[in-house]
């Protein structure tokens, strides 16, 4: 109240009488208490929601670390990794490091949201920008890898199915990775039993081989599903970290004045 102190300094020097210079004070007291109430109230809304949304990113930084090791470790293409294809994994590596930065952001975000300090929340809302960023660039990455992902799948197929000997005493790498696809996703071969040509797998096709569905089908459809589920978490985080900045923007500037 500094300028509450210099006005009462001034009048008492004009000579005014004490009554009044106590009347005067009470008013100017009121007037700033009014003043102060007010921006209170102004803050008090987006300060809310701000808070709201802190909790919500950081709900979903842990939900992007868990679906990037789901994608990874127990999805039904994972089995792909031991082929040496990694490009479709991309996406889960970026997911879950922008999911820790997003937890440790908001984590220390809300206990310094309180504090209404502008350096906090300029700090704050650069950061929800680069995470928005980050998470838009994983969706962008994801709906178009979608596109890509028949011709790899069906190269690493095409070579599994080639190599495939079940006749041998010790059965190679490929014949076990094949095996292993053809009992995750219950298929067999790339479109079907024929793909074999008269050797088709004994154990890992029965029964009824000829019933089941080829797994390139399969594989894509699971790989385009999971990368549907990156995708849509990414977009998600880009347009809550959006709200997150320019609330944290418009409580710095209302701040301020």
């Amino acid at each position: 109240m500094n300028e509450l102190k210099a006005f009462i300094e001034l009048q008492y020097a004009r000579g005014i009488s004490v009554v009044r210079l106590r009347h005067n004070a009470d008013n100017m007291d009121r007037y700033l208490c009014d003043g102060w109430l007010q921006s209170e109230r102004l803050n008090s809304m987006p300060r809310c929601v701000l808070l709201v949304l802190n909790a919500l990113s950081w709900i979903l930084g842990c939900l992007s670390i868990g679906l990037s090791i789901y994608e990874f470790y127990y999805s039904d293409y994972h089995l792909i990794r031991a082929s040496n294809i990694v490009g479709p994994f991309t996406g889960c590596f970026i997911l879950g490091a922008a999911g820790i930065l997003l937890v440790l952001v908001h984590s220390a975000g809300s206990t310094r949201v309180l504090k209404r300090s502008r350096t906090t929340l300029c700090i704050f809302s650069i950061a929800a920008l680069i995470n928005g960023i980050i998470f838009l660039s994983v969706g962008l990455w994801a709906s178009n890898y979608s596109e890509k992902v028949g011709p790899e799948i069906a190269e690493m197929l095409s070579k599994l199915v080639r190599k495939y000997d079940e006749t041998r005493l010790l059965i190679t790498d490929e014949t076990k990775f094949m095996n292993m696809i053809h009992f995750k996703l219950n298929c067999c071969g790339i479109t079907g039993v024929s793909d074999f040509k008269g050797r088709w797998p004994l154990i890992s096709c029965s029964p009824h081989p000829e019933r089941r569905t080829g797994c390139l089908s399969m594989l894509k459809s699971a790989l385009r599903l999971g990368l549907f589920r990156v995708g849509l978490c990414g977009f998600t985080g880009s347009v809550l970290q959006g709200f997150v900045a320019v609330f944290a923007i418009l409580l710095m500037r209302w701040n301020r004045s």
